[in-house]
């Protein structure tokens, strides 16, 4: 009968045992993740800021200064002339705003912010 009663010990700590430990592991582990003594303070999310839309898309109204530019590269120059020094460069497709035109240049403002003249035949306004 002892050799039966050993054989239970070894089952139960072999089996039982582990299952045990990893009971109450589980269950300091749920005892850690509730140990909070105050909720969370909800935290507030600002809304963006509502942005008018225009009726009618700035490219298309006629009086609008946006201009787009032909050529595969244009040179947006610090003055109006091939003597003055080059500012930026713009690629096909890109666009500027036009803030005077004066003989065959315009001077005009980058997307970027850049301010500079290019040559008004590097430019078309879209229609």
């Amino acid at each position: 009968m002892t050799d039966n009663n050993t054989a239970k010990q070894i089952i139960t700590a072999v089996l039982v045992t582990p299952i045990a430990l990893f009971f109450i592991w589980c269950s300091y582990v749920m005892s850690t993740l509730d140990q909070t003594d105050e909720p969370a303070a909800p935290v507030a999310v600002a809304a963006p800021a509502a942005e008018a839309i225009p009726e009618v898309a700035p490219a298309l109204q006629p009086d609008t200064p946006l201009r787009f530019v032909q050529p595969d590269t244009a040179i947006v120059r610090s003055g109006p002339g091939m003597d003055h020094g080059e500012v930026a460069t713009l690629h096909v497709g890109d666009s500027v705003t036009l803030i005077e035109e004066r003989d065959a240049w315009s001077n005009v403002k980058t997307d970027d912010g850049a301010v500079g003249w290019v040559q008004s035949a590097e430019l078309f306004k879209w229609q």
